[in-house]
């Protein structure tokens, strides 16, 4: 279960970050908010929120080209949140906690 301070011990700053990199993204794009609320809806739409919607092959198959998901965008924002993170805490928080706290702090903002 995802929880405010979920991370607290292997990862203290994780909400941090993640709430800067949304904060950053709010201030280039009040509509950016929106975009991440939207993304975290079409990563939790079939089976969960499992990040899945972030996964890139390269292929016409993959989750974030499905017809389904056309439009949507924010993936450059998670991206980001992942790659201070990684510097950070690398291989501690997962992608779709990553997608659920920029959406958390999405609406907050």
């Amino acid at each position: 279960q995802l929880e405010v301070g979920f991370y607290a011990a292997k990862c203290p700053t994780a909400e941090s970050i993640v709430g800067g990199v949304v904060r950053e993204a709010a201030v280039a794009d009040d509509n950016n908010l929106a975009v991440l609320l939207r993304l975290h809806f079409h990563d939790c739409f079939v089976h969960g929120c499992d990040g899945s919607i972030l996964i890139d092959r390269g292929q016409e198959n993959d989750e974030k080209r499905a017809f389904g998901h056309l439009g949507v965008r924010g993936f450059d924002i998670i991206e980001k949140a992942k790659a201070e993170l990684e510097r950070v805490c690398p291989g501690i928080v997962s992608c779709a906690d990553i997608v659920a706290m920029a959406a958390r702090d999405a609406v907050f903002l």
